[in-house]
């Protein structure tokens, strides 16, 4: 049994890597230009940190479900050619190393810190993102990516394109519920959207817009409600 289950994983794994060889030579115009950049200043020493971070885009899942591949690659660029533009050089090489702390509060005992920095360890669902921590423990995170504005039909040259919001599965009830009371119960999504608006503006971005539950990459019709709840009603909440 355990010898069928590993020759399964090997065969997947190799139908995989030809998968991504052949989006590679179909859409090698796109792979020279990612390519390109990231042989840059700053970038190089993350490519060489996460080779992957080169072909992600080629995946199977990538931002969303249903994002053509001729997007994808205009996405990524857009993204990082941007915050190369606009944030200062050593605030850039923290953001791409160990994220870049927006703020840091004390209340009730509990230190709450929101992070910003590269997506991890989910990078293919947003190319940053923004973290609640508690204590230096992860309470919840936001996803997001900045991609040119035609993506999401807007007439803006880009918004800001959040792809995943997610609380932490393994965080004990005892933590979780201690950090809901040092924030009034304040529902730790709202709060870490209006991080993202406030980052949205110091950046010069007009529009933060959201998947649909269905297009998130972990989607499940069998929990379709909580997906809802999560995506949709935090940003009817917020207008």
């Amino acid at each position: 049994m355990n010898n069928q289950l590993g020759s399964l994983r090997r065969r997947s794994k190799w139908f995989q890597t030809v998968g991504l060889a052949w989006r590679a030579l179909t859409h090698i115009g796109s792979l020279r230009r990612v390519m390109k950049f990231l042989d840059g200043p700053v970038f190089i020493d993350t490519f060489q940190d996460n080779p992957k971070m080169a072909y992600k885009y080629l995946t199977d899942s990538y931002l969303f479900h249903g994002l053509p591949f001729k997007d994808r690659a205009d996405c990524f660029l857009h993204n990082h050619m941007l915050i190369r533009e606009r944030f200062p050089l050593p605030m850039l090489r923290q953001f791409l190393t160990w994220g870049v702390d927006l703020v840091e509060i004390t209340k009730n005992d509990v230190r709450f810190t929101v992070r910003c920095g590269l997506s991890r360890p989910c990078g293919k669902e947003g190319e940053q993102s923004l973290v609640l921590l508690a204590n230096g423990m992860v309470l919840y995170s936001i996803a997001f990516t900045i991609v040119p504005g035609y993506v999401t039909r807007s007439k803006a040259r880009e918004v800001i394109l959040v792809s995943r919001i997610q609380g932490e599965p393994a965080l004990c009830a005892k933590t979780l519920k201690r950090a809901q009371k040092a924030l009034s119960k304040l529902r730790f999504g709202s709060l870490l959207m209006a991080g993202l608006e406030g980052v949205a503006l110091e950046l010069g971005i007009e529009e933060v817009v959201c998947v649909s539950s269905v297009l998130q990459l972990s989607y499940a019709p069998a929990f379709a409600d909580r997906f809802r709840h999560a995506y949709e009603d935090l940003f009817d909440e917020r207008g």
